[in-house]
């Protein structure tokens, strides 16, 4: 009888653990085709119009030919809209930030913006090439062949090749932009509605920016390299200087920026979705942001505490009988 108490506890013990750490982050619908779901190892494949999956921060969701699936993420309501011949994951998913992936495909996304004035906040994504990073709500991303294209749709998109992260430009609502493997991206143009239109529902990645007119690649300057000196003693733990930034040559209509973290290690585009306040003029600490990331965690906890106490409850009362 006392094992079999032990035995009892300790499987409670490992449901709590994963109750804690298996949340769902979203809902997947499917709309039409077929998407296989691959969670902590485990493959599933839907077929059915209409099924809701729940979706957790990890998985990998791959979609079919003619298909069509809506993530609705739980914490803010944004929305990913993934289509055809789609490889999508759930890279780092919670209630304080969305961390993204696609090497190939195509999507469409809206972000929620926050009901606080001040408060910012960051939805990045990652595909093959790129650095993007959207001050609005919404947009389509294409990525194929190593190459990404970007329609804004509202907002202003900063887009920088991952080969020349300190060189981007800025591309308006209603703007295109394309990035080649390892080149900076083309100067942005409007595109006119009928293209915008057929971006967006076009089935695939391939299908998406065909026969999009964008513009001329942006020029770089060479790097100037420095005359060498003979390096001088080094505090350990220290690295040496590195080289200058490369500069845009002028009249390309970007202008440089700081660079700074832009993902995991490797290649890729990253899209950086920061959800301004509505006054950009405003400064100062942004307090109401981080209140409401404190609330957003002080909400997961309370869930756990409530699986916590359901838990011990249910121990106490094996151990007791």
């Amino acid at each position: 009888m006392k094992t079999t108490r032990i035995v009892l506890v300790l499987l409670l013990v490992l449901w709590f653990g994963t109750m804690v750490h298996a949340k769902p982050v979203g809902i997947l619908s499917l709309e039409k085709g077929k998407v296989r779901i691959r969670s902590k190892g485990l493959d599933n494949t839907y077929k059915t119009p209409g099924k809701q999956v729940q979706v957790h921060s990890g998985d990998e969701i791959q979609t079919g030919t003619d298909t069509r699936a809506v993530i609705k993420l739980s914490a803010r309501g944004d929305h990913i809209e993934l289509f055809s011949i789609t490889f999508f994951r759930l890279t780092d998913v919670s209630a304080v930030k969305q961390e993204l992936s696609m090497p190939t495909g195509k999507l469409r996304f809206q972000v929620t913006k926050s009901l606080k004035k001040r408060t910012r906040r960051r939805f990045k994504l990652r595909t093959a090439n790129a650095i993007i990073g959207v001050k609005g709500t919404g947009g389509t991303v294409a990525s194929l062949d190593g190459d990404t294209s970007v329609l804004c749709e509202s907002g202003v998109c900063t887009v920088a090749s991952d080969a020349y992260p300190d060189v981007p430009v800025d591309v308006e609502a209603d703007q295109v932009t394309r990035l080649r493997r390892a080149r900076p991206p083309t100067l942005p143009l409007v595109a006119p509605p009928a293209v915008r239109r057929r971006i967006i529902a076009a089935d695939n990645a391939a299908q998406g920016f065909q026969g999009v007119k964008f513009g001329a690649v942006i020029k770089v300057d060479p790097i100037k390299r420095a005359p060498k000196k003979k390096p001088g003693p080094q505090k350990p733990g220290t690295k040496p200087g590195g080289q200058p930034k490369p500069q845009l040559q002028p009249g390309t209509g970007a202008t440089p920026q700081p660079s700074g973290p832009v993902g995991p290690t490797g290649g890729g585009v990253t899209v950086e979705l920061d959800v301004e306040p509505d006054d950009p003029e405003l400064e100062g600490p942004d307090i109401d942001n981080v209140i409401e990331q404190i609330e957003a965690e002080i909400d997961v906890l309370e869930d756990d505490i409530d699986v916590i106490g359901a838990t011990e409850a249910l121990i106490r009362l094996i151990i007791s009988n």
